[in-house]
Parts: structure tokens; C-alpha cells; sequence
């Protein structure tokens, strides 16, 4: 539930998301800015450009440096963050929405049943960025992304990799880690240092300590290895 998302909610079971309260949840004193990063899911599902009541999502405002327009987060009905992030807890809205066995509260909706409009708005949110970054963790489950890290190359994007160094497929991430240093060669010197140290995820103080790290992925490939960083 990082904060750099969309959040969508199902406007015609609730009025507003209890996870977005000041008070337990994603309140402003957590840098969450709930004007621009919840959209009603009656919105969401108007994807279609060919339709009259096609509704385009605008770039929310994350700080004064960047916007985001995407990825979208559909959480279910009812979910309620218990002090921000930590906890979740289900309120009477949700409760058949939960198997009564289940020890853990999954506010995230399965959004299998609309996977064609999902399909629709990632599509047009790579479309609109002019960064797209690729999220992997140690699973390294996100086969879908790694479709989009395709049409965002496509697109003639910016590429920028986040995947934690302790990932045992590290190497196999060489290409896309060459894919992100070209197409940041592109930019101008400042425009590469405003879009690494303004990145509201990556950690990188400077792009030269991008740089060597996407170097470092390469050479682990090459079966060239070093202590990182």
C-alpha cells in the first residue's frame, strides 16, 4: 500500500474508503494526498476511449516533483487501516467478503472479474507517464509488469528498475537494467539527477549511485561479482 498509487473504491457500497481516515489511516500527516489518489471505481470502469461516458483519470499530484498515473489499487469494501499501514481490521460492510477462516484481512480486491478494464487503464496510464518503473520483489512474481516494461520501451519511455539487491534472480534483470541506463542517456544530466533523487520510491542519493547499481546487475551476468554498494 505504498503511497505513490491511485486508489480506487467501490462508490456504490460506501461513501468513502475508512482506510483514508485522518485518524487510522492514510491521513495527510502520512504525506497521502486524498483528493488526487481516490477515484470512485464508477469512474475506474469508464475506461473505454470509443464510449461517451469514457472518463480520463488526471495524474495525481504526489508532491510539488512528481505525479503519478498509476499503477491503481481497487481495495475492498470496508477495509479499514488501523493507524496507518501496520494493521487492518474489517468492518460489518465487509465481513462477507472475508472466508470467516481466514486469519488475514486482505484489503486489496481480486480483480480477476474486471481484468479487461484493468488491462484498459494500465494501458493508458503508461501512455501518460513519462516514467515507468518496474517494482519487482523477491518473489519475482511480477510477470504482468514485465509486459508493460515492454510497452513502456515501446513508448519510448523513461526506465527506471527498483528491485531490491538480495533478489536471488538479480542477474536475470540485466537487460532491463541496460534498457533503463539507455534510455536515461537520452536526458540531459539534470533531468537524470531530478528524476533518480525526486523518485518518490528508489532510495539512490545520486543517478551515478543508479548507475553503478544497474552496472552491478549487468555484471552479476557476466558472472563479475562485487560487493554492492
Amino acid at each position: 500500500m505504498c503511497l505513490n498509487r491511485i486508489f480506487v473504491y467501490d462508490d456504490d457500497k460506501e461513501h468513502e474508503p475508512g482506510m483514508f481516515c485522518s485518524k487510522h489511516g492514510l491521513g495527510n500527516r502520512y504525506g497521502f494526498n486524498r483528493k488526487d489518489q481516490i477515484i470512485p471505481l464508477s469512474e475506474f470502469i469508464c475506461s473505454d476511449p470509443q464510449k461517451s461516458d469514457f472518463v480520463k483519470i488526471i495524474p495525481a499530484e504526489l508532491n510539488i516533483f512528481n505525479a503519478t498515473t498509476g499503477p491503481f489499487v481497487v481495495i475492498n469494501p470496508g477495509s479499514v487501516s488501523n493507524h496507518g499501514i501496520i494493521h487492518w481490521e474489517k468492518t460489518e460492510l465487509s465481513d462477507d467478503l472475508y472466508d470467516s477462516d481466514d486469519e488475514e484481512i486482505v484489503p486489496i480486491r481480486n480483480i480477476v472479474d474486471i481484468s479487461e478494464i484493468v488491462i484498459q487503464r494500465n494501458s493508458q496510464a503508461i501512455q501518460d507517464c513519462d516514467v515507468f518503473t518496474l517494482t519487482v520483489n523477491n518473489k519475482n512474481d511480477c510477470i504482468c509488469s514485465l509486459t508493460e516494461w515492454g510497452q513502456a520501451f515501446q513508448l519510448d519511455k523513461i526506465l527506471i528498475i527498483d528491485i531490491d539487491k538480495t533478489n536471488e534472480q538479480l542477474k536475470e534483470y540485466y537487460i532491463q537494467a541496460k534498457q533503463s541506463l539507455l534510455s536515461l542517456q537520452k536526458l540531459p544530466f539534470t533531468k537524470r539527477e531530478c528524476i533518480i533523487q525526486n523518485h518518490p520510491k528508489l532510495h539512490f542519493e545520486t543517478y551515478k549511485s543508479y548507475v553503478k547499481y544497474m552496472n552491478h546487475i549487468i555484471n552479476c551476468k557476466k558472472g563479475v561479482y562485487s560487493t554492492y554498494p
